[in-house]
């Protein structure tokens, strides 16, 4: 699972204020009662790395009708995390269920009333409880076998997981009764948990006369506007299928220094260009053409903009380093060559590009480099790059290369020896041997591309770490001889059917990701004999069971799932 989501209803006043202030201030609520009540050395992971990032995550989700908390674990790597923090907000809005209306109340807005008490929920049976182990929570699967699921490393006995004896004891009692021993929990269950107090609205000071205002953040338009001298930044949040637009009276906000407008928007309103000490600009307005008047604001560092056309103008923004442009556009202007000191640019929607791409090869101090041509609409004669046409030759210092949707294999790959990072989707052509040639290469992704045959020359490479090669043409590994660095390779989907039949040199490899490769049948026997090996999955293949069985029974301490 990848997210989780806990909602409140509520009912909007006939002078209801904006969902997006009533988020954040429940938001900060909420999270303070779970700092109050969590205080325990296995909850530093979950307070001090994963809460703050809720906050962010759970930003457009609301409505008029309920505000929303979500939670998320990117490819599955903190799944237990993301339930004991959604689990804690439950709890939290249980245990502050007056404070809660209060907030409400305050803005606008009526709060239903929760079904279960923090103590109900807290003595309720749980189908995963937590327990603490060490610096960590961990969770209990429940069962006639139970087991301890613990982000990125899969389920375990409760002695693979290495429980101290007073944890293992929690873990059978939870295994038993289905009850959460999580620090939160234990509080509310001695009547030792508190709710934290909302935040009261600070009496603005009046400042000495020629004195300005100390400098604040925003996440209000609205707020923002009504104190266009204490405005130091915005960032609102995305509203979804609502637009995000810009204020027309935005040009008051003198003394601002970014805005960051997720979402999307209907217009450029013409005062934004007034905003002479902006450093960083974040704006979408796609179906509208970006106005000259963007080369006004000469101080930026970092702009990214989404629009139809992108004008010449662009290239009087000679402070930036930091560049993403989306455009739907037939071209990309030449002035985009006299930004010297970019260090990231990212080219995005250019389906509809009839020009070639400018000679990108005189920005010398360019690391990073994103290009994309995917069109609004993914028909079958949707336009490539024409990477022939593309000057790439001076990019000595890039790190990271991306390419989506290109005609043929960037061969001035040649000429990039300092390139750590290369993703290739959608690519067309065969891929030539040339890879001995950026000795930096840590990181390998393909996806859909046109590759036939393992490169013989990606061997010996010795810093590569990562190959992820996704649905790829790519039928046999034969040519795969040695790669010192390797720690994970990972190959999903494709007519994959052959292996190497000596073993390879592939003292690092810790993970291997067989997956959907249909036509495969036989595992190696020289997978059993890696010696940093600790993980295999093999899945959606025709290698029988049999086979994988066998490679558990000669290697049992290797994690091996189908």
């Amino acid at each position: 699972m990848d997210s989780l989501q806990v909602s409140l209803p509520i009912t909007p006043a006939k002078q209801a204020g904006a969902v997006d202030d009533l988020y954040e201030a429940v938001w900060e609520l909420l999270a303070e009662t779970i700092r109050k009540n969590a205080k325990h050395k296995s909850a530093g992971k979950v307070l001090d790395e994963y809460l703050p990032d809720t906050r962010e995550d759970g930003r457009g989700a609301s409505t008029s009708k309920a505000l929303c908390f979500v939670f998320k674990s990117p490819a599955g790597a903190c799944d237990v995390q993301m339930a004991v923090a959604a689990h804690w907000f439950e709890l939290a809005a249980a245990l502050a269920a007056k404070e809660l209306a209060e907030i409400c109340n305050a803005n606008g807005f009526e709060l239903s009333a929760r079904k279960l008490t923090a103590l109900g929920m807290a003595k309720a049976v749980r189908e995963l409880p937590f327990v603490p182990r060490g610096d960590e929570i961990v969770g209990v699967v429940r069962g006639d076998e139970p087991a301890i699921s613990i982000d990125c490393e899969g389920e375990m006995s409760f002695d693979e997981a290495e429980l101290t004896p007073a944890a293992k004891k929690l873990a059978r009692a939870a295994n038993t009764s289905g009850a959460c021993a999580c620090p939160f929990c234990e509080k509310v269950r001695a009547g030792k948990a508190v709710a934290a107090k909302p935040k009261k609205e600070r009496a603005t000071k009046p400042t000495k006369p020629g004195v300005l205002p100390k400098l604040e953040h925003f996440t209000s338009m609205a707020k923002a506007v009504k104190s266009p001298d204490r405005v130091g930044s915005i960032e609102v949040p995305d509203k979804g299928h609502t637009p995000n637009d810009i204020p027309a009276d935005i040009g008051k906000l003198s003394r601002m220094t970014s805005l960051v407008v997720n979402g999307w928007g209907t217009v450029f309103p013409p005062s934004l260009f007034d905003l002479r000490q902006l450093e960083v600009l974040v704006a979408s307005v796609p179906r509208t053409d970006i106005p000259d008047a963007i080369g006004q604001l000469t101080g930026l560092r970092r702009l990214v903009l989404n629009g139809a056309c992108v004008p010449d103008a662009i290239g009087r923004l000679t402070e930036l380093t930091s560049l993403s442009l989306r455009s739907s556009g037939t071209a990309i202007p030449a002035s985009l060559t006299s930004l010297t000191k970019l260090v990231r640019l990212e080219l995005l929607g250019l389906g509809a590009l009839e020009q070639p791409l400018p000679d990108l090869g005189m920005l010398a101090a360019l690391q990073t480099l994103i290009v994309s041509a995917t069109p609004v609409s993914f028909g079958a004669n949707a336009n490539r790059l024409r990477l022939e046409s593309v000057k790439f030759s001076s990019l000595r210092s890039l790190v990271r290369l991306e390419i989506e949707r290109a005609a043929s294999f960037p061969v001035a790959l040649r000429d990039m020896p300092a390139l750590c990072e290369l993703k290739l989707v959608h690519v067309d052509g065969d891929w030539p041997e040339i890879f001995d040639t950026l000795p930096a290469l840590t990181n390998l992704k393909s996806e859909r591309a046109a590759l036939t045959a393992w490169p013989r020359t990606l061997n010996d490479l010795p810093k590569l770490r990562e190959v992820e090669l996704y649905e790829s043409k790519l039928e046999s590994l034969e040519a795969l001889r040695s790669l010192p660095a390797l720690e994970g390779l990972s190959i999903r989907g494709g007519p994959l059917t052959r292996w190497p039949e000596a073993p390879p040199h592939l003292p690092a490899l810790e993970r291997l990701r067989i997956e959907g490769t249909k036509q495969l049948s036989r595992l190696p026997e020289w997978i059993a004999d890696l010696p940093s090996l600790r993980g295999v999955s093999v899945s959606r293949t025709a290698v029988p069971q049999a086979e994988i069985d066998a490679l558990k029974a000669k290697r049992p301490t290797l994690n091996v799932s189908s």
